[in-house]
This record gives C-alpha cells, sequence and structure tokens, in this order.
C-alpha cells in the first residue's frame, strides 16, 4: 500500500470513528425508545462483550492506530452530541435522533468521496501520463476509488450505530473503534470485489507480465 493510500485509510478510519461518536448519544437514545426490544438481555450482553473485548484489541493493532488523544476527541464527541440531543428535548426526540445518525452517515460518506476520490484522482492522473491508462480506465478508476470510499467510510458509522441500537451500553472508545475498523474492512472488501469482477483498472505493465506469465 502507497503512502498516499495508507494515510488515505487513516483519514477515512477516524473520520467514520468519530461521526459516528458523535452520533452515540442519538444511537443510544435510539436502543432506549426501540432497540431494547430486538435482543434478550443475555443475547445483549454477550454481544455487547464481544464487542468491547473486539474494539479493545482493534486499538491496539496496525489496522487503523487509534490513539489516546482520539480516544479523548471521541468522547467529547459523544458529549456534544448528547447535549444536543439535550437541547432538542420533547416529542421530536426520536426524529431528532435518527437525523443525528442519518447524518453522521451522510458526512462521513461524502468525506469519504472526497478523500479517496482524490487518490484515486492523483493515481489515475499519473497513469494517464505514464502511458498506462487511456482517458476513459483513467475516470473509472477515480470514481471506483471515490465511490467505495464513500461507501466505506458511511458504513462505518452505520455499523457502529446499529451495534449502538441493538446493544446500548457500548463505551464510546469501543464505538469509535467500530466505526474506524468496520470503514477499513469495508473499503478493503470493495476492493477485492472491484478486482476480482474486474470494475477496477489495470495497467499495462500489469497486464503485460501476466501475459508473460501465462506464454509457454
Amino acid at each position: 500500500m502507497s503512502k498516499a493510500r495508507r494515510f488515505a485509510s487513516f483519514l477515512r478510519a477516524h473520520i467514520a470513528g468519530f461521526e459516528a461518536s458523535t452520533a452515540y448519544a442519538a444511537a443510544s437514545y435510539l436502543h432506549a425508545k426501540l432497540g431494547h426490544k430486538l435482543l434478550p438481555e443475555a443475547t445483549k450482553w454477550a454481544v455487547q462483550q464481544g464487542i468491547e473485548r473486539v474494539a479493545a484489541t482493534s486499538v491496539r493493532t496496525e489496522v487503523v492506530k487509534i490513539s489516546a488523544a482520539s480516544r479523548t476527541i471521541a468522547d467529547e464527541l459523544a458529549s456534544r452530541g448528547a447535549m444536543q440531543l439535550v437541547r432538542h428535548g420533547g416529542r421530536g426526540v426520536t426524529k431528532v435522533a435518527l437525523r443525528q445518525v442519518a447524518g453522521g452517515i451522510g458526512r462521513a460518506s461524502l468525506a469519504g468521496f472526497v478523500i479517496d476520490g482524490a487518490i484515486g484522482s492523483v493515481e489515475a492522473y499519473r497513469a494517464y501520463r505514464a502511458g498506462e491508462m487511456d482517458s476513459s480506465e483513467a475516470l473509472r478508476h477515480a470514481g471506483i476509488e471515490g465511490v467505495t470510499g464513500a461507501i466505506a467510510c458511511g458504513a462505518g458509522v452505520a455499523l457502529a450505530a446499529g451495534a449502538v441500537v441493538l446493544t446500548g451500553g457500548l463505551a464510546p472508545s469501543a464505538v469509535l473503534a467500530i466505526g474506524a475498523v468496520g470503514s477499513t474492512g469495508v473499503k478493503y472488501g470493495l476492493r477485492r470485489v472491484a478486482d476480482r469482477r474486474h470494475f477496477a483498472v489495470r495497467t499495462k505493465p500489469a497486464l503485460a507480465q501476466a501475459g508473460a506469465a501465462t506464454s509457454p
């Protein structure tokens, strides 16, 4: 993975985690209002324990490198989200909570599109100038990177918010980890699918190498 892609993955993961943290209070309210009926208490407890352990492991891995400073920011964002929910108290609080979650997913998706689209555009431009892609391949490469980045970043927020709605009592640091690691995993999976189905662009040197390997 290039330095640019590694940096893009770092940004995307943290944006997904921070947006998930902002929506934490809203998702917790939705759990108290609706989600507590979806799972039995014993199952909910088991899922909570599993998620907390995986999250605690994930923040120490090389996947996203979630620092103590990032977890402090996540706690602060969760508190701000709770204050926003309190200020909109009343009968319409459920709609406000839903809007907060949807807004977090939307903002993360837009950020993911911009980040990965920008990196994909730079890669496509360099490949086009080097003669490794034609203009249509370059456009397709940039578009695929942008769209998959948007899906991945939004999915990280959705996964984290969904976990809170289902289980309720997750710590903000765990929500941060779910959003970040979920975004990274979804992006990786989408890239694998694109490669397998030949949606991703292969450069001419790569095609030449493949041909040489298969020739007698």
